[in-house]
């Protein structure tokens, strides 16, 4: 081992010993590219000691420079002095970007990026482009060749990535090195001529130290720039088909203003090329994503929901909108107005009610055979159901016992009648309607169908692979339909009918029941399937997401998003309803018509069988005399 770094000495003797003409002779330069590199020790550390003093950053450096001695010996001296924390490496161990190098380290501000080299990194950027974590804040692209075709490096995506991007590279004259802001050109520029780098001066730590700092302001505009937009012009009410071949909506309204402010124009397409809304199939995205992600669109503004793999894949400004995705189904049939009499109290009170009168007539019963054991037992079970009814009865009570008995009984019997007294006379005239399905656990329970329009959504695979009981139920019942056209039809004769439940944005569900008149007839059900976020969608590390984001909370904080929203939201109109000074119809009293002859019938049953007994006891078959039975 001792032997080896000898021999490893000796080398890099031997090396500076031959480079002594030259110091940067392991590469073969001419003159003139030996002497800018001996101005770039004066330049280099003037970057980093003073441009750069008190930020992070890392250093990229070619690997041809890795055995020049002269340039270690600068850049080792200049990052020994360094006054904040650094870190050095060549770029041809980028081979694994995503493991080797911590995240921290080249996105964000948390480091600024300083890239020297002599060949072309077009290469080496081109394999930065398989990760989508390179996105550093600031990126210093530090050429030592002055012939080297810098616009070709300053346009590629990867460069364009990050949010401030420098060149400095070698002048035409002696001793000079030239410094440039390098333009973003993820957009179409409205004017030919304007170049993607634009000369700040020549490099001069003093009078640069202004105008660098002033090279990294926060980006103010888009400079005219044409954007093209992947839109899908059917996501009422941001956008809709409009007269004259427009396409009207919201979102185009929160846009015009972004573009006003910020200097640019925007091209829209009414759908696709694929004629799918936008989801991953297959590893591959579809629909409005696909021209995102491979046919050079810029931006998405649609309301396409927020997702994982949507967000880790292309970039997204901070909601500025949200609604839910919903549910919508057929209004229930009310219940029979004849029913009213049974209206006041549930099913489960008139249950109690009919327990605790056979539970008390039965405890009464037997109190009144054993004290008065010669009195006829009907009495108390009419004094009661007389009590119950809220009716007197002839027999008077004897004995403290039957007062405290009956105390308890009558005080339970005033508060029922009170009660069912006064909610009738509600009932009577108002219309009572069947339970609604709010939940989606009803739903998965019910025998109605959730259906869908299959127009390359996520939320069919999603609902049939979920490991929720409810959603997996309705994922396994769901019915999907294919086009626009048949969801007139599946509102009209599915749902109106009560078979039938239909998933989508709730703002969009606004407009087709509209459109289809079965607004009286529908309603949302009160869950969810889940929030939807609203978004807009530009390419992974596009330097404009932060602007057009902030831009976008301060519409929001000043009411103007929601403005625009009910601007082209439809007004729900309620039904007309009637003069609530009404007559009550026959339909409202139809229950006491009912229960008349009903009673009558009973009432004639018990008669007939009290003529029954009356006949026995004058025969003698019965203890009692006849007049005890009618009087009691």
């Amino acid at each position: 081992m001792q032997k080896k770094r000898i021999a490893a000495i000796l080398i890099v003797m031997l090396h500076t010993i031959i480079c002594h003409c030259n110091p940067f002779n392991g590469i073969q330069f001419t003159t003139d590219k030996a002497q800018k590199l001996y101005d770039f020790e004066f330049v280099f550390s003037e970057l980093i000691l003073k441009t750069l003093a008190g930020e992070n950053f890392l250093l990229i450096v070619d690997p041809v420079l890795r055995l020049n001695a002269s340039f270690s010996d600068v850049v080792d001296w200049t990052l020994t002095n360094a006054s904040t924390p650094w870190s050095l490496i060549y770029w041809d161990e980028f081979t694994k970007i995503d493991g080797y190098i911590p995240r921290e380290f080249i996105r964000g501000g948390f480091m600024s990026i300083v890239v020297v080299f002599v060949n072309d990194p077009y290469e080496f950027f081109s394999q930065l482009a398989k990760s989508s974590v390179w996105n550093p804040e600031l990126l210093i692209l530090f050429s030592l060749d002055a012939k080297l075709e810098t616009d070709t490096i300053a346009k590629h995506n990867t460069v364009q990535r990050s949010k401030f991007i420098i060149l400095i590279k070698p002048g035409v004259l002696k001793d000079q090195f030239i410094v440039y802001n390098v333009r973003h050109t993820n957009f179409e520029l409205t004017h030919a001529s304007e170049t993607d780098l634009q000369m700040v001066g020549r490099w001069d730590y003093q009078a640069f130290q202004h105008k660098f700092q002033r090279s990294r302001t926060t980006i103010d505009g888009f400079g005219g720039a044409k954007i093209d937009l992947a839109t899908f012009c059917w996501d009422f009410p941001f956008m809709y088909p409009g007269p004259n071949n427009t396409c009207p909506g919201a979102a185009f309204d929160i846009l015009d203003i972004l573009a006003k402010k910020f200097n640019f124009s925007y091209t829209w397409q009414e759908r696709p090329a694929d004629d799918r809304w936008g989801s991953k199939e297959n590893g591959s995205w579809t629909g409005m994503f696909a021209d995102l992600a491979y046919n050079k669109k810029s931006i998405i503004i649609n309301n396409i929901e927020l997702t994982w793999d949507r967000e880790a894949e292309f970039d997204i400004t901070y909601p500025y909108f949200s609604e839910g995705f919903s549910f919508i189904l057929k209004i229930p049939d009310p219940l029979p107005e004849w029913r009213g009499v049974l209206y006041p109290f549930t099913t489960r009170v008139w249950v109690y009610i009919l327990i605790m009168a056979i539970v008390v007539v039965a405890l009464f019963t037997i109190a009144m055979s054993i004290m008065q054991p010669y009195k006829p037992h009907h009495i108390g079970f009419l004094q009661l159901v007389s009590s119950l009814a809220n009716q007197g009865y002839s027999s008077e009570v004897h004995g403290g016992w039957m007062h405290v008995w009956m105390l308890p009984w009558w005080f339970v019997c005033f508060v029922l009648c009170l009660a069912y007294t006064c909610n009738f006379v509600a009932f009577l005239t108002v219309t009572v309607p069947t339970k609604r399905i709010e939940t989606i656990n009803e739903l998965a329970d019910s025998n109605i169908i959730v259906a869908m329009e299959d127009y390359g959504n996520f939320v069919p695979g999603a609902l049939r692979q979920s490991t929720d009981p409810s959603l997996a139920k309705i994922g396994a019942k769901l019915q999907l339909f294919h086009s626009y056209e048949e969801l007139g039809p599946m509102l009209q004769e599915k749902v109106a009918k009560g078979t039938h439940a239909v998933i989508n944005g709730q703002s969009y569900h606004y407009y087709v029941r509209d459109l289809n008149n079965v607004t009286s007839q529908t309603y949302f059900m009160q869950e969810v399937l889940y929030p939807s976020y609203l978004v807009y969608y530009l390419p992974k590390n596009t330097p404009y997401t932060e602007l057009l984001s902030e831009n976008q909370q301060r519409l929001v904080e000043a009411g103007i998003i929601r403005k625009l929203y009910n601007k082209h939201m439809l007004k729900e109109i309620p039904p007309d309803k009637e003069d609530d000074l009404r007559p009550l119809a026959l339909s409202h009293l139809a229950a006491a018509f009912i229960l008349c002859p009903c009673l009558y019938v009973g009432a004639t049953l018990c008669l007939l069988l009290e003529l029954l007994t009356a006949r026995r006891a004058k025969q003698g078959k019965n203890t009692y005399a006849m007049e005890s039975l009618f009087l009691g």
